[in-house]
């Protein structure tokens, strides 16, 4: 903060065309991966630390924000692939702040789709979020439904995959196989 008072940032406008910030959330990335248990907030699946796969996302995009581009609260654990697809765009459903069951998932397939049963207008936010973070890709679609596979065929726990993809763990849970 001190540094963008230092160099004229304005606070509560966007930041002019060229500028950039000094990567301080950078620093707190193995804070943030503890503090989400090492799961993406967009993917919800675990990745570890080490792997290179971890980035930190600004829910509200810190060149439109600067006074958020240091704030805890605005800080998302994120895969590179999923930090990539929001990039700056705000028509993201934040995942901090989701209704219960606002996305269902086809098992047996890892298939999202929005929850049925919701509002048309947070079915239609969640499918735009599907859309924007590209949730249906195949691999992800297939990630998932190996997911449900191992768990099924008593390959994987309960446990553990309530800790490497809560989300699919959620869905189990919710569909009666718990």
């Amino acid at each position: 903060m001190t540094w963008m008072q230092e160099n004229g940032i304005q606070l509560d406008q966007p930041l002019p065309k060229g500028t950039t910030l000094p990567n301080y959330w950078v620093k707190v990335l193995s804070d943030l991966w503890s503090a989400y248990q090492g799961v993406c907030a967009y993917y919800a699946f675990r990745f570890e630390l080490g792997s290179g796969a971890q980035s930190t996302d600004h829910f509200v995009a810190k060149s439109m924000s600067p006074d958020k581009a240091y704030a805890w609260e605005n800080l998302r654990l994120a895969c590179l692939a999923a930090n990539r697809q929001k990039h700056i765009h705000d028509d993201v459903l934040d995942p901090m702040d989701l209704e219960e069951s606002t996305f269902h998932l086809e098992l047996s397939k890892g298939r999202i789709f929005p929850n049925p049963q919701k509002s048309s207008e947070l079915q239609k936010m969640a499918q735009i979020s599907i859309n924007r973070l590209e949730l249906d890709d195949p691999t992800l679609e297939q990630l998932r439904a190996r997911q449900f596979r191992l768990f099924r065929t008593g390959k994987q726990s309960a446990d553990l995959l309530r800790e490497d993809n809560p989300f699919v763990y959620a869905e189990v849970k919710r569909q009666g196989f718990l």
